[in-house]
C-alpha cells in the first residue's frame, strides 16, 4: 500500500512537471520574442535607411518583415498565457514558434554578406536551441535535422569551409546533448518540486474528507493572521459539530458513520469557496470553518448556509433522534476588526463555548454571543428529545 501510495504521488506529481515545463516554455518564448523583436527591429530600421546599403536585398527585407511580425504576435500570444496561466495547447506554441524560428533563420542566413556573417548567424541558433527551449525528443530530432540541412547547403554553397562545416556539426552535437540534459534537469526539478508538494499536502490534508487537518489549519493560520492584524480585517471562526454522532455510528455502523462525514464535508464546502477562508476537520465530527474580511451578518449567514445544506441533504438519523435526518449545531465567534494581541486560538476558544451553548439548547442552530439564530425544532412528542430536555433542566 505504501509502495502504491508513492507511486500515485509520483504519477501526480509528473503529470504537473510537464504542465509546469510547458508553462515555462510559454514564458522562454515570451522573453525570446521581445528580444529578437527589439533585435530585429533595429536591423531593419539599420539595414532600411542607413547610406551603407544604397541597394535593398528585397527577401533580406522580407524576412526581417516576417520575423518582427512574427515577434509580436508570439509575444502577445505568449504573454496572454503567462498572464492567465493557460498551459492548453502551449506545447503546439512552442514547436510553432522555433521550427518557424529555425526556418527563417536558416534563410536568412543563406543571403549573410560574409562568411564571417554566416557563421556567427549560425552559432547564434545553435546556442539558442540549446540554452532556450526546453525540447521533448521529437522536437530536438527536428530542429537539429533543420540545422544540419542549414550546414549542408552553407558548405554546399560554399558560404562556409570544409573546417567550419566539420566544427559546426561538433557543436550542433554539444548542443544537441545541452538540450537534451537541460531538459531532463527541468522536468526532474520539477518532479521533486511537485512530489514534495503533494507530501506537504498529504501531511495537511484530512485523508477521509480532503478538508485541512488540524496541522494543515495551522500552517494556514500562521500566514493568516499576520495579514488579518497588518490590513486590519475581520474575522469569523465558527466550531461545527454533527448532532448525535454517536448515536449516528450505533445505529448504522462506522462506515456509514465516514459517509455522513464526508457529506458534511461536501455540504461545507459548497459554502466557503473564497480562497482566504479555510475549512478544516478538527475532530471525529468536529469541523472549524475561518472566514476573512467578512461582517458579522456575513458570518451568520455562511454559518445558516451551511447547516441548512446539511439538513437538506434529508440523509436519515437514528429512530429516536430529535429530528429524523442528520443537523449540525454551530458556535460562532467574531472580531472585527483583528487587533495586535488577538490571538486565533482565542477566537476558537470562544466559538468552541457557542457551540457548547448551543447542544445545551436544543442542537440544530447557530449561536454568536449568546444568540440563537435558524434554530431547527425537535419533532414534538420525541422521547429522545423529551430525555434531553428534562436532563438539562435539572
Amino acid at each position: 500500500m505504501q509502495n502504491k501510495g508513492k507511486s500515485t504521488i509520483r504519477t501526480k506529481a509528473g503529470t504537473r512537471a510537464l504542465e509546469r515545463l510547458a508553462m515555462e516554455n510559454v514564458r522562454r518564448d515570451f522573453f525570446s520574442a521581445l528580444g529578437s523583436l527589439v533585435v530585429y527591429s533595429i536591423l531593419f530600421i539599420r539595414y532600411l535607411f542607413a547610406e551603407l546599403f544604397p541597394i535593398k536585398n528585397t527577401i533580406v527585407l522580407a524576412i526581417m518583415v516576417v520575423y518582427v511580425v512574427m515577434d509580436v504576435c508570439f509575444a502577445v500570444i505568449s504573454y496572454k498565457k503567462v498572464v492567465s496561466r493557460d498551459s492548453s495547447r502551449s506545447g503546439e506554441l512552442n514547436r510553432v514558434f522555433w521550427i518557424s524560428r529555425y526556418g527563417l533563420a536558416l534563410i536568412f542566413s543563406l543571403y549573410a554578406s560574409s562568411k564571417t556573417g554566416a557563421t556567427l548567424l549560425i552559432l547564434m541558433i545553435m546556442l539558442s536551441f540549446a540554452l532556450v527551449p526546453l525540447f521533448e525528443l521529437k522536437e530536438i530530432v527536428v530542429a537539429t535535422a533543420l540545422q544540419v540541412i542549414m550546414l549542408v547547403l552553407h558548405f554546399a554553397i560554399n558560404m562556409i569551409d570544409a573546417e567550419r562545416f566539420v566544427t559546426g556539426i561538433i557543436i550542433l552535437t554539444l548542443c544537441t546533448v545541452i538540450s537534451r540534459q537541460a531538459y531532463y534537469a527541468a522536468l526532474r526539478r520539477e518532479m521533486d518540486a511537485g512530489e514534495i508538494s503533494d507530501v506537504k499536502n498529504l501531511a495537511d490534508t484530512d485523508p477521509m474528507t480532503g478538508l485541512l487537518n488540524r496541522r494543515g489549519l495551522e500552517r494556514r493560520i500562521m500566514q493568516l493572521w499576520p495579514m488579518c492584524i497588518r490590513e486590519k480585517l475581520s474575522v469569523a471562526v465558527m466550531m461545527i459539530d454533527i448532532d448525535n454522532f454517536k448515536k449516528y455510528n450505533d445505529t448504522f455502523g462506522h462506515p456509514e458513520g465516514d459517509e455522513c462525514i464526508k457529506m458534511i464535508a461536501k455540504c461545507l464546502k459548497e459554502n466557503i469557496r473564497r480562497r482566504t477562508d479555510y475549512i478544516a476537520r478538527v475532530g471525529g465530527e468536529e469541523f472549524l470553518i475561518v472566514l476573512t474580511d467578512v461582517t458579522r451578518q456575513g458570518a451568520i449567514d455562511v454559518a445558516t448556509a451551511c447547516k441548512t445544506s446539511v439538513e437538506e441533504a434529508r440523509r436519515p438519523h437514528s429512530k429516536d433522534n430529535f429530528l429524523p435526518y442528520v443537523s449540525i449545531s454551530t458556535g460562532l465567534s467574531f472580531a472585527s476588526p483583528v487587533v495586535p494581541g488577538k490571538e486565533f486560538w482565542e477566537l476558537r476558544n470562544d466559538a468552541d463555548k457557542q457551540l457548547y451553548t448551543a447542544k445545551e439548547n436544543g442542537k440544530a442552530c447557530v449561536y454568536i454571543e449568546g444568540e440563537c439564530f435558524a434554530k431547527t425544532e425537535p419533532l414534538r412528542f420525541n422521547r429522545q428529545y423529551e430525555k434531553e430536555r428534562l436532563f438539562h433542566q435539572i
